[in-house]
């Protein structure tokens, strides 16, 4: 009979072909340094994004925060077009504490998306952002908001409650 404790000989070359297997090595055993420096394509980190959405977050936002992955993650948010996984990557920006700053017109737009998950997941997006690119941008995305509750948007009420907390923010830039 079998042990099953024992572990099945691996052939080491294996895990380093690239073709049949994905293989993520943190740092070698002998310093601090990774055994391999090569950096990840933006639709490596794309694939990898989408593949641990749904299973492990912790381990993803990690990665993200690591990488300094927001341009793989804004590519992502541009491409979908399935509102529940639309809903889940704007909220790896907020979740992964990375500056979207420089994305913020993008959430404006968003916040002002029919679906309420999509909207309150771009909002709080804009709340956690900490530095915008400019007054005037901050200025225009506060427009963007009012116009949004003007039209009776689905989502009025917290569009508004942003609204104010970043015209509070304007105020003391």
């Amino acid at each position: 009979m079998e042990n099953k404790n024992e572990i099945p000989e691996i052939d080491p070359k294996k895990l380093f072909d690239e073709k049949n297997y994905s293989t993520i090595v943190l740092k070698n055993d002998d310093s601090d340094e990774p055994v391999t420096k090569k950096k990840k394509s933006k639709s490596d980190f794309s694939e990898t994004i989408l593949s641990l959405l749904d299973s492990n977050k912790t381990e993803l936002l990690k990665t993200l925060k690591e990488a300094k992955a927001q341009d793989a993650v804004i590519d992502l948010i541009n491409k979908s077009d399935n509102t529940t996984y639309l809903s889940k990557l704007i909220a790896l920006c907020w979740e992964s504490g990375l500056d979207f700053g420089k994305h913020a017109n993008l959430f404006f737009d968003l916040s002002l998306n029919d679906n309420l998950f999509v909207s309150l997941e771009a909002l709080t997006v804009l709340e956690n952002i900490e530095n915008f690119n400019s007054k005037n941008e901050l200025e225009k995305g506060i427009e963007t908001l009012k116009k949004g509750i003007e039209s009776n948007h689905p989502n009025k009420a917290m569009l508004e409650e942003t609204r104010l907390f970043l015209f509070d923010k304007l105020k003391s830039i």
